[in-house]
């Protein structure tokens, strides 16, 4: 029986079905994946859980060097030239040993997919991309080469940035006045690591408020932000430690974590009458979230 995810081999049936070139689009509650499909087969796949990337397959693999690599990628994005193909032409990798590490890569990405927690979309996007025949995949070649455990090492490190409890999310959801759900974000993933109540938000909206908190922290995108939660956005420092966006009837704060870098929390709050009141009372008890584990 394939560990693959339904949705995954359903997403998958309507690519053979249709176009078989283009790429799938899986989300789940904590993580994200996507896969690039050519002629029916898996180029590439790439999963925000696990941490390990082509590079490091290729170093390990290969005996490539560092500094060939970066010279190989810097080269890449002068000339637009594929990556693998440039390995090879260079002489740094042969074609089996770029294959290898593909195929290596590509099974520890779809290994990181089958972990994925559900409620899991999966949704096959029809593209014109061309790939060589030499370097793509079926699926049951990429099933028999996964590892039967993935190494803590090779996941996204969650150490620095550890989950509060259920109750401990609720204890600060409950202080904060007119609080409709409180949401931890780690912005390594990007992955959700908790919200109250446990049913606040579907899995639309925890991955819609994901991306749009990522994406704000990452570049400063305060307009996709406005669009989603609304106009009227105030940053209360420079540097943008918490941020208030109000909407027709809720406002969304937004307060980055000191003690758990790479952590921020959403506050959504709805129906209340006095907003400074909101904002000062969010702010102490996120505060006082942020100082549990530190």
């Amino acid at each position: 029986m394939t560990p693959i995810p339904a949705e995954v081999l359903d997403a998958l049936d309507d690519a053979a079905a249709t176009h078989g070139s283009g790429e799938i689009v899986v989300r789940g509650l904590a993580a994200s994946a996507r896969i690039y499909l050519y002629d029916k087969k898996i180029a590439w796949i790439s999963c925000d859980a696990v941490k390990r990337r082509l590079g490091d397959v290729l170093c390990d693999e290969t005996g490539l060097r560092r500094e060939d690599l970066g010279a190989v990628l810097k080269e890449c994005q002068n000339t637009r030239k594929a990556f693998g193909e440039t390995l090879v032409s260079w002489g740094l990798v042969d074609e089996d040993g770029l294959r290898r590490s593909l195929l290596k890569h590509n099974a520890h990405h779809i290994a990181g997919i089958a972990r994925m927690e559900g409620p899991l979309r999966a949704l096959f996007v029809p593209l014109s991309r061309s790939y060589s025949n030499k370097y793509v995949f079926g699926l049951d070649e990429l099933v028999d080469a996964m590892p039967h455990e993935l190494d803590g090492s090779l996941l996204v490190a969650t150490d620095n940035t550890p989950a509060f409890t259920e109750a401990e999310i609720s204890q600060a959801r409950e202080h904060i006045p007119h609080c409709a759900a409180l949401a931890v974000i780690d912005l390594n993933g990007p992955r959700l690591l908790g919200v109250s109540p446990g049913d606040a938000l579907n899995i639309e909206e925890r991955t819609s408020l994901v991306e749009a908190v990522s994406d704000y922290l990452r570049s400063g995108a305060i307009s996709r932000l406005e669009a989603k939660y609304g106009p009227g956005v105030e940053a209360s420092t420079s540097s943008m430690d918490r941020l208030v966006s109000i909407g027709a009837d809720s406002c969304t704060i937004i307060q980055r974590a000191h003690k758990h870098r790479g952590q921020v929390f959403v506050a959504v709050c709805k129906d209340y009458s006095n907003l400074g009141l909101v904002i000062s009372m969010s702010q102490a008890e996120l505060e006082k979230l942020d100082g549990l584990h530190g």
